[in-house]
């Protein structure tokens, strides 16, 4: 029995072994890609204008960008594919008299009108930290028109006083 084991184990390693990959025809294999690009936001804003100036006016008044004929001309134009804000804040004034904002207040407000209508209705007082003035959607692009407005102190001694107001314009 052992040796009929041995032979038939010395037969059956001694048969070489092929390995057949079996090809079936007609079938197809499908497979799905996704396919994802990021575009990054971009915001181009160019200011139009550099200097806002109130003239002369009377100690106590209130004076807007309307009231000296500046409507329309102070504005930027805006290019974006992202919705954005737009902050702005001011220094205290510089002058004959050192004036807080709060003391000798800052309005302002943006608007894609430049009409008599926009009064400036959503106006925000500045203060020295930025203040959000408006938030916009990535469609609102073209020429965006700018509202200043100043209440001067009633005891303002007369001479010249400076401010410089910061804007930003932020994507979100």
């Amino acid at each position: 029995m052992k040796k009929l084991l041995a032979s038939l184990l010395a037969t059956i390693t001694a048969i070489p072994f092929v390995l057949i990959t079996p090809v079936v025809l007609g079938e197809t294999e499908t497979g799905t890609v996704t396919v994802t690009a990021s575009i990054s936001p971009y915001l181009v804003v160019t200011f139009n204008y550099d200097t806002v100036d109130f003239g002369s006016p009377s100690a106590g008044a209130s004076v807007n960008i309307f009231d000296i004929g500046l409507n329309g001309t102070l504005n930027v134009t805006v290019d974006t594919n992202s919705d954005y804000n737009v902050y702005a804040r001011g220094t205290d004034w510089s002058g004959p008299s050192a004036y807080s904002l709060s003391s000798f207040p800052i309005y302002f407000d943006t608007d894609m009108s430049s009409t008599s209508d926009f009064l400036g209705t959503g106006k925000v007082a500045l203060t020295t930290s930025d203040q959000l003035i408006d938030s916009y959607g990535y469609a609102v692009t073209g020429t965006q028109y700018h509202y200043y407005e100043i209440v001067i102190p009633s005891n303002a001694p007369a001479g010249t006083y400076s401010n410089t107001v910061t804007i930003t314009y932020q994507t979100v």
